[in-house]
């Protein structure tokens, strides 16, 4: 990860999309606090002007490695620090809290949440 960081920042590619890739993967590999690293990284170059904000992309990445593990407790609080930086859950946000609920066999709140990601097509 630093190896592509250092190469993208050397040929001026870094941007948001590049740290989304870079959260995604290492929030579906379980390295959850590398991927909160980079997401603040990304938010410190976007204060500086120098890249895009942390997006849904950002956010969901970790939320959606959360789900993979069926930690409702810290997606939904991953959601709630997306919503607190200004940056609204889409469906596919909305379908990983879902998917949760159901995992732990809690019906309606699986119905409400997946019902929400539905609402957003």
């Amino acid at each position: 990860i630093d190896n592509i960081l250092g190469l993208c920042s050397k040929l001026n590619l870094l941007n948001i999309v590049i740290y989304n890739m870079l959260i995604s993967d290492e929030a579906k590999k379980g390295h959850f606090r590398r991927a909160a690293e980079l997401l603040e990284i990304a938010a410190v170059e976007a204060e500086k002007g120098n890249i895009d904000p942390p997006d849904v992309v950002s956010y969901g990445a970790i939320i959606n490695g959360y789900q993979r593990r069926g930690d409702l407790a810290m997606a939904l609080k991953w959601m709630e620090k997306m919503i607190v930086a200004g940056v609204a859950p889409d469906s596919r946000v909305y379908c990983s809290i879902g998917q949760i609920y159901a995992m732990k066999g809690i019906e309606d709140q699986a119905l409400y949440w997946l019902s929400k990601a539905s609402a957003k097509f």
